[in-house]
């Protein structure tokens, strides 16, 4: 019963570990030393969150006496996890080569003490899935939290388009953060939580709650107006589809894909119609004109300036010609081959680059591409590694998928949401940097690789 009783313990230590390391998101060694010069009550918890997996690192390794596994009995996940600790590690060097400021090794830091995390708890867990559903319970509340004060944005404001907006709500509840959440984030954490949840309608009966879930966290991926996410999502649904079809299971499921894709985008649409029509109706009165509906356009813009002295900043109309995001070829990328451009053009440390966060180094913004990225931090050392990982995983997401032929099933949903999850993190990772840096695409994506090796691990094993 002791010896029970310490196992159990012990894996609540080591699944605290890899709790810690989501703890410190959003924060760095910046926090630690203005909490010297300003010891005020927001500083002390960013500092706190910071240096807090530092700490339970060493109590850990002093707790287990430094006895600690650092390999796992799996071969493919040992090597794949000695390549991104690589990965972090030469991006080190460039700290000490350029004028880079030092206090950036904190994410390298955490980042390689994420990954021992991982490989100490890995033969001790005996649910490989555990991490996965850390994160994904860790996660919830945050998108939850954000995606109702975007509806109440959109409700207040009329406004649909949030792409590279932060609403003063944002503001508000991200007032213990270093930095406000953007409308991309929240469509990619959104897009993490809709995956799972869009397996588990499929197989179990539609019930209210889980329905209400799903077009909640739909909607607020049409309201972010990502395309990256946007892109991913649809061709998700035509990909379940295919899949279906392809496993002779579609007829009990054609309806629940096309509600659960379609109905999110018809319940904004008739949200802002309806809002469209109340509030022009209100505006017009108040301006003593008279709406007509067949100029709508026209209205607002002829009545913009007239009606701001009563509705003032966030509330401000939006013309209805902008409630979708412009999709110029000009600016459909965003500027990012530009970024892509200047750090390239500027980056002149082709062997070690210029450490942690080279790339706001040279140009002083977000590269926004995870190749891109590890080449201006890490240079090519860093960058080969990289696509070291990502060609394994490209292999790994196409060979489940298609040759395994994994079906779905209530067991099988970590892992096929692993896969798919998987597969958005790495198609993210053209327009942001992803899981090339510490960011919560790199803790989604390391819980995603412990259930596909070991799922691998499991297949090579029957065999």
């Amino acid at each position: 019963m002791h010896i029970k009783s310490e196992n159990q313990l012990n894996n609540y230590i080591y699944i605290f570990f890899f709790i810690s390391i989501w703890f410190c998101l959003d924060t760095n060694f910046y926090n630690i030393l203005s909490f010297k010069e300003d010891n005020n009550i927001k500083n002390f918890f960013l500092s706190l969150r910071a240096i807090f997996p530092l700490i339970f690192f060493f109590c850990f390794l002093f707790y287990f006496n430094f006895k600690i596994e650092f390999l796992t009995n799996n071969k493919s996940l040992n090597f794949i996890l000695l390549i991104y600790s690589l990965y972090f590690f030469f991006q080190l060097p460039g700290l000490l080569l350029t004028e880079n400021s030092l206090i950036n090794s904190y994410y390298a830091i955490i980042s390689l003490i994420a990954i021992f995390s991982v490989a100490a708890s890995y033969n001790k867990i005996f649910n490989k899935n555990t991490f996965y559903i850390i994160s994904f319970i860790i996660l919830t509340p945050v998108v939850f939290i954000y995606g109702y004060l975007s509806w109440e944005w959109i409700v207040k404001t009329h406004n649909i388009n949030m792409y590279g907006t932060f609403p003063q709500v944002f503001v508000d509840v991200g007032s213990f953060s270093t930095n406000v959440i953007r409308s991309s984030g929240l469509a990619r954490s959104t897009m993490i939580l809709i995956i799972p949840l869009f397996f588990w309608l499929l197989i179990q009966p539609i019930k209210s709650l889980y329905l209400f879930f799903y077009l909640f966290l739909g909607s607020i991926i049409y309201l972010t107006q990502s395309r990256i996410v946007l892109l991913f999502y649809f061709s998700f649904l035509i990909f379940s589809f295919v899949y279906l079809m392809w496993n002779k299971s579609l007829k009990q499921k054609i309806i629940k894909i096309f509600v659960l894709g379609l109905l999110p985008i018809l319940i904004v649409n008739l949200t802002l119609l309806v809002k469209e029509e109340m509030r022009a109706g209100f505006i017009s009165k108040r301006l003593g004109i008279e709406y007509n509906k067949e100029r709508s356009t026209k209205f607002f813009r002829e009545y913009n300036e007239k009606f701001d002295f009563f509705l003032e900043g966030d509330t401000k109309f939006q013309d209805p010609e902008n409630y979708i995001r412009n999709l110029d070829p000009k600016t459909f990328t965003s500027n990012r081959f530009g970024y892509w451009k200047s750090v390239i053009h500027k980056s002149n440390e082709p062997i070690f680059g210029y450490g942690i966060l080279g790339d706001r180094f040279l140009i002083n913004f977000n590269s926004a591409n995870t190749l891109v990225y590890s080449y201006a931090s890490g240079g090519l050392i860093s960058l080969i590694l990289m696509i070291v990982i990502l060609l394994r995983y490209t292999y790994l997401c196409i060979h489940s998928i298609f040759f395994r032929k994994i079906h779905l099933k209530k067991e099988n949903i970590v892992l096929l949401s692993s896969i798919f999850t998987m597969s958005f993190l790495m198609l993210r990772g053209i327009a942001e940097v992803g899981i090339g840096v510490f960011s919560i695409d790199f803790l989604i994506f390391l819980s995603c690789l412990i259930v596909l090796e070991e799922n691998l691990k499991k297949s090579d094993e029957k065999r």
